[in-house]
């Protein structure tokens, strides 16, 4: 059982390769298998398609996001704004640890197969929602304070902004923010959404 466990990894790690530098169009079963060194009907059998092995190459990205969202263990600080910026700083460190997760999920993001269109909404819909389940409490936090200028959704999307541009950046330029930079590019985000406000980067530490 073990085997067929490492098997199935290992399909889904030369699959991973695959989709993200020559496009899920370009890849075939066969070049899989070929990798692999498997014949087309184990693969089959383990994944029934190569849409579903496509999405069980998401599943384990999703999963890892996650994953290595819960070992970062970000506080429920008092101050929603320290939070929300330690879930900035987590997402950050992920796309710089997880580069090729975030190609990846940039490029389907982007250039969705035609082929893929109805189930790659569905899987951005649950994407978004673990995504906003970092920070969207936070921004509650500061609505209820009384603070917020925009709704919460309309703020969500300003965040969601703020994370894909700095990641976006990270990938594609190899930029490596410094601390400041980071704080810098928090505080004016906060200046953007915060009623009143104050020069919180004192507060944060490191």
């Amino acid at each position: 059982m073990e085997n067929c466990t490492n098997k199935r990894e290992e399909i889904l790690n030369i699959s991973f390769e695959f989709f993200l530098t020559r496009g899920y169009e370009a890849t075939t079963i066969r070049m899989i298998c070929k990798k692999a060194d498997v014949e087309p009907p184990t693969l089959y059998y383990y994944f029934g398609s190569k849409k579903k092995l496509f999405f069980a190459v998401v599943e384990q990205i999703l999963k890892d996001y996650i994953d290595t969202k819960n070992e970062s263990k970000i506080a429920n600080n008092i101050d929603s704004r320290i939070s929300l910026m330690q879930i900035y700083v987590f997402s950050i460190n992920y796309a710089i640890k997880h580069t090729s997760n975030i190609k990846f999920y940039f490029r389907y993001k982007l250039f969705i197969p035609s082929e893929l269109v109805k189930d790659i909404e569905t899987f951005m819909v649950k994407t978004y929602d673990n995504k906003k389940q970092l920070y969207k409490s936070c921004i509650c936090k500061i609505r209820d304070e009384g603070l917020l200028i925009n709704n919460v959704e309309i703020t969500c999307q300003m965040f969601e902004r703020l994370v894909d541009e700095t990641t976006f950046s990270i990938i594609f330029s190899d930029w490596r923010p410094s601390d400041e930079e980071i704080y810098d590019r928090f505080n004016n985000f906060c200046k953007s959404i915060i009623k009143v406000r104050d020069d919180c980067s004192n507060k944060y530490g490191n």
